[in-house]
């Protein structure tokens, strides 16, 4: 059976991989085992799922299939100390290589793909956010482009300050023309709208994640026909992107590999997406009168109560509450309100 093993250093790792995990539609069994700071099981149409959380801070995952092993995998925060088992990655003669549509890339000792070539990365922000929008972006990385942008440092957002964000943005714009750059930024209201929409078709988070990336590969591709190479940032299984693309996109090799933002072209979409979604929260705080804080842990409660007890006048009494047009309402937040 498809299992991997990490260690996560510290409560806030916990929390935040228990946070991803409440995120998926999956119907959790928690069970008490020894040592266990918790265990979860859960059984899909595609088969089972398990999570131990040892109190040692080991965590323990294992599933009947490399597909669901691989969307638990990607909830991981921090660097692995034992990779999972994948249906996409190989290890041929000590180099790790990665599938994408037939077509075989090798993965360097960093974690970059020997890629050649114009090529689209894209990267999504807001995901862990219970505040603000889900933005996906992406950008077509040639190599008059890769050498403008080496030469500025560019690296993912997350080892960015908003104010390096702020620059990082300026230089990319300056640099990649329009065509080249996608982003998809999906506000509150319509987020909710189309997870609820999804929900009610058996689909989940993951397929709505995947919506935006085949979204942005799809308009990137129509405006560069020249590119048919994409690096995706992996949140979950191959499945969920490839039942979201169209003609377009299947006919180009696009590879989804974890930490993806290693590679420029990653980098520079992380960038793009967060540049967004923090414009996009100032504007939302505005028009509330009220500073969101990101993130989805309990420092955003006292807000997020703020909110909800607030009431429009809105016929349709799901929806009327403000966190409606600010919020992710399937967070676990929602119901801690």
């Amino acid at each position: 059976m498809p299992a991997a093993k990490f260690k996560l250093s510290g409560t806030s790792s916990k929390q935040s991989f228990q946070t991803a995990v409440s995120q998926l539609t999956y119907s959790w069994q928690k069970r008490t085992e020894q040592y266990c700071d918790y265990r979860l099981d859960a059984k899909t149409a595609s088969g089972w799922l398990r999570i131990k959380q040892y109190s040692n801070g080991t965590l323990y995952l294992e599933c009947s299939n490399n597909a669901l092993l691989m969307e638990l995998t990607s909830l991981v925060p921090g660097q692995p100390k034992q990779a999972a088992a994948s249906a996409v990655r190989q290890t041929h003669e000590g180099i790790q290589t990665i599938t994408g549509h037939g077509e075989t890339l090798r993965q360097l000792p960093n974690g970059a793909l020997d890629i050649n070539g114009v090529y689209i990365g894209t990267d999504e922000s807001g995901k862990g956010d219970y505040f603000g929008p889900l933005v996906t972006a992406g950008a077509v990385i040639s190599l008059e482009t890769k050498l403008a942008l080496q030469k500025t440092g560019i690296a993912d957002s997350k080892k960015l300050t908003a104010h390096q964000i702020a620059e990082a943005y300026r230089q990319i714009k300056a640099v990649i023309p329009p065509p080249a750059i996608a982003v998809v930024s999906l506000m509150p209201e319509a987020y909710n709208q189309k997870y609820e929409a999804f929900k009610a078709s058996g689909k989940n988070l993951n397929d709505l994640l995947a919506w935006g990336h085949a979204q942005v590969i799809e308009t990137l591709l129509s405006q560069n026909p020249d590119c048919t190479q994409c690096i995706v940032d992996q949140f979950a299984a191959d499945r969920f992107i490839k039942g979201q693309l169209g003609p377009l996109a299947n006919a180009a090799h696009i590879y989804q590999t974890p930490k993806a933002e290693i590679n420029l072209g990653v980098a520079v979409a992380s960038i793009l997406a967060r540049y967004q979604f923090t414009e996009q929260i100032k504007q939302l705080s505005a028009e509330m009168g009220i500073t969101l804080p990101l993130g989805a842990g309990p420092q955003i409660l006292p807000v997020a109560r703020q909110l909800a007890a607030t009431k429009t006048s809105s016929r349709d009494s799901q929806r009327q509450s403000p966190l409606w047009h600010v919020a992710k309402l399937h967070f676990k937040t929602t119901s801690q309100l």
